[in-house]
């Protein structure tokens, strides 16, 4: 404790390197259990406010420079965007180090000022706490928050596995949870208070562990029948080898790339064929009675295709991708939770020249599709991250299709985390999620958060594997989302600011 409080400095910098091997590009198993702890034990040490709260910003920002770097110099857009690409690259990094490093300092902060007589409600204290701020994190960068503890866990199935219960967030709670439970057993052991913290740490442990048992009940008895649905989606190895589109001559359609695709493919042909991409260059007009013979000329029997289009109709342009099938049309998918900057340009930037698209995005409308007797929902390019979306996809949904790219960023950075992102809401939901990304890594993904099938980035090829589907139910997480981890995340920091208050007015009553 000593040491914490001479050479905090020196804890901060620990905390910090392991966040960094803890988040991508490392992902060290069992360090998120860890990460922590250094920074826990100096705003428990008794050190100075604003040293606690120097602390949390040096760590914070150690990780934040590091993933900001990787994410934001590889970084390229549309031509003609050449003052928004710069902003991007040269603001991002400076930008993401301080407002992260502000909200790890914030942390240690709260953790220093709530901390009181409980050692238990210390530890949930520090888990509210981070959650809180990592909730608060994503709004910036639109779910991208590569610093999500949770998601450094997807090795640890049962530990996902209360995504069903909670959510993403209900798992990072855990995490956060566990660093300052071991921070605290650290400053008590070989003393009588030891016994102080083991017993609750240990009730706490099983609750979480009965927790899980009841929920994989409950999961059991919602279920139905299962049954086999096997899918194909494209990856190629890099942009060069990508063909950007199909060519029109004289009203002959061809696309001999996306022929010899479909070959590889095979047949008999999987139930679901996915083609990450879009067929034409650009976007395509409603009324577009030759393309949609043409794709549905290739649609595999017995089959479904589906392909990646921005469709105009009217003045509006919807990004989404269709569904076909021998007949034609079957349903499409259209993104509804839009991005700034990525979907459309905001009227404060287009005001000063900061343009970021072509044209605007307008929010588009999905609804399930069925093929083969299976009913499939859409996630549309960053929609993945969007917690709220899988949910209202798969209340009528017996797998997710979740097509993006990434395609701004030259590495794996994004896409990677992508995955990730797509295990949670796979199991956040109980259901299937194929994650098809012409540039990789793809994966599909079964209902427990398990890759079943994956082709990393780099790599070309046809991604084929098949998962168990059941009909569309509702585990506890898709009923009532982040609700109740919200209200117990705020019941704790209301304790905890009560104990607080009457240890340092014991006099008053609340």
């Amino acid at each position: 404790m000593d040491f914490c409080e001479r050479r905090w400095y020196l804890c901060a910098v620990f905390s910090g390197a392991l966040l960094m091997l803890t988040f991508y590009p490392f992902y060290l198993p069992l360090l998120f259990f860890v990460a922590l702890l250094p920074l826990y034990l100096v705003a428990a040490a008794g050190v100075p406010k604003r040293l606690v709260f120097l602390s949390g910003f040096i760590a914070g920002g150690m990780v934040a420079l590091e993933v900001s770097f990787l994410l934001v110099v590889q970084f390229h857009w549309l031509p003609a965007t050449q003052f928004f690409v710069a902003a991007i690259q040269y603001g991002g990094v400076v930008a993401a180090t301080l407002i992260y490093g502000t909200l790890f300092g914030l942390w240690a902060l709260g953790v220093s000022v709530l901390r009181g007589r409980s050692m238990i409600l210390n530890t949930l204290c520090a888990a509210a706490l981070y959650v809180t701020i990592e909730h608060v994190a994503q709004f910036p960068v639109g779910g991208y928050y590569l610093m999500t503890l949770s998601h450094a866990g997807t090795a640890l199935l049962p530990l996902m596995s209360l995504a069903s219960v909670g959510g993403a967030l209900f798992v990072s709670f855990i995490i956060a949870w566990a660093n300052a439970a071991l921070a605290e057993i650290s400053l008590v052991r070989n003393t009588p208070s030891a016994v102080r913290i083991a017993r609750p740490v240990g009730i706490v442990l099983a609750a979480l562990v009965l927790l899980w048992a009841g929920n994989q009940w409950y999961l059991a008895r919602i279920r139905g029948e299962a049954k086999s649905f096997s899918i194909a989606t494209l990856q190629v190895a890099s942009l060069a080898e990508r063909t950007t589109a199909a060519t029109n001559t004289d009203g002959t359609i061809s696309f001999p790339q996306f022929d010899h695709y479909l070959a590889e493919v095979g047949l008999p042909a999987p139930d679901l064929v996915i083609y990450p991409d879009s067929i034409a260059t650009g976007t395509v007009s409603e009324g577009y009675e030759l393309l949609s013979s043409w794709i549905t000329s290739r649609v595999p029997e017995s089959s479904a295709l589906t392909t990646w289009n921005n469709v105009k109709r009217g003045e509006s342009v919807y990004t989404g991708f269709q569904f076909w099938g021998e007949r034609g049309l079957i349903g499409e998918a259209q993104k509804e939770s839009l991005v700034p900057f990525m979907d459309y340009t905001p009227n404060w930037a287009r005001s000063i020249g900061l343009y970021s698209m072509p044209f605007d995005i307008s929010v588009g409308k999905s609804a399930p599709v069925m093929v083969g007797g299976v009913s499939i929902g859409g996630l549309v390019c960053s929609e993945v991250h969007r917690a709220s979306r899988a949910r209202a996809e798969a209340a009528s949904a017996s797998i997710i299709v979740a097509i993006g790219s990434e395609a701004m960023f030259a590495d794996g950075v994004a896409s990677e985390f992508s995955v990730r992102a797509a295990q949670y809401r796979a199991v956040e939901n109980d259901i299937p999620v194929v994650r098809a990304a012409l540039l990789g890594p793809s994966a599909i993904i079964n209902a427990d958060g398990s890759i079943a099938a994956w082709m990393r980035q780099g790599q070309g090829g046809v991604l084929l594997g098949s998962v168990l589907v059941r009909p569309a139910h509702q585990t506890l997480y898709a009923r009532f989302g982040n609700l109740p981890v919200t209200l117990f995340v705020a019941g704790i920091l209301l304790l905890a600011w009560r104990a607080r208050f009457l240890s340092k007015f014991p006099g008053r009553q609340v």
